[in-house]
């Protein structure tokens, strides 16, 4: 497997994949010192494979539910994150923001009624 460097984390990326809106999702291994899922301003969103969180969100074990459900709280603060205007906010703001996010999630998956 060859490994890249990105330029601007100089942290080996195991895997790309490019998504049909400009996203640019990076496997790379930051350990506990990076959340599971994060953003790169403008448009790289990294998964931390070496995140204890991560690889226990992952596990194939049924007793803990489905993994998109685990995954569930990282993929909603990542979302917000991509908003520019985030860093400006409060964290209650950011929270709430948050919650929007996995309701709509939540909603899209059938779990929530309107």
């Amino acid at each position: 497997m060859k490994l890249h460097s990105s330029t601007k984390t100089n942290k080996p990326i195991r895997r790309t994949t490019r998504t049909d809106y400009g996203i640019l999702w990076v496997d790379q291994d930051y350990g506990n010192d990076n959340d599971p899922l994060f953003h790169i301003p403008p448009n790289i969103l990294v998964r931390n494979r070496t995140n204890d969180l991560y690889r226990f969100s992952l596990r194939s074990k049924p007793s803990l539910g489905p993994k998109w459900l685990r995954m569930l709280p990282y993929l909603s603060r990542v979302a917000v994150s991509l908003n520019k205007d985030c860093k400006n906010w409060t964290r209650e703001q950011f929270n709430l923001e948050v919650d929007k996010a996995m309701r709509y999630f939540l909603h899209e998956q059938g779990e929530l009624q309107n």
